[in-house]
């Protein structure tokens, strides 16, 4: 009786093209997830530690501004104020989060400062807030 099955493979090599080709598009899946979940943050800002901080994840309602020194450790200066990856003078910043606030009136302000930055620096955007209408203010912080 002869038995009937599959012929034995007489190739020494084994393609591996389509794994190539999947580890191509989980490198370049990886890479925009991680562009993405960098969101807002800016360089040069180290955000002061919380012993019983929430981890929060970014929504779409949320404006996030960040605070940045010019210079590393120099807190006598204005800081750069940035959103949305670009610099925003300070006399703008109000119509910024007016405009956001139409848009949505859930917005919600998430404020990256330096750890080290005085309050004078931070009063003005918790000003800017209350007078565009944005009741809701987080403060960014880390572990």
């Amino acid at each position: 009786m002869v038995k009937r099955g599959m012929q034995p493979m007489h190739d020494d090599h084994v393609n591996v093209t389509p794994l190539i080709d999947v580890v191509m598009c989980l490198i370049i899946f990886f890479l925009v997830c991680g562009q993405l979940a960098r969101g807002e943050s800016v360089k040069g800002v180290h955000v002061p530690i919380a012993k019983h901080a929430q981890d929060m994840a970014i929504k779409k309602h949320e404006l996030i501004v960040n605070l940045v020194p010019h210079k590393p450790l120099d807190y006598r200066d204005q800081p750069t104020i940035v959103v949305f990856q670009q610099d925003v003078l300070p006399d703008k910043l109000v119509q910024l989060m007016r405009q956001e606030k139409r848009l949505d009136p859930r917005t919600k302000l998430v404020l990256r400062a330096d750890a080290h930055l005085p309050y004078k620096f931070i009063a003005p955007v918790l000003e800017d807030a209350t007078e565009a209408g944005i009741t809701n203010v987080n403060f960014m912080t880390r572990r």
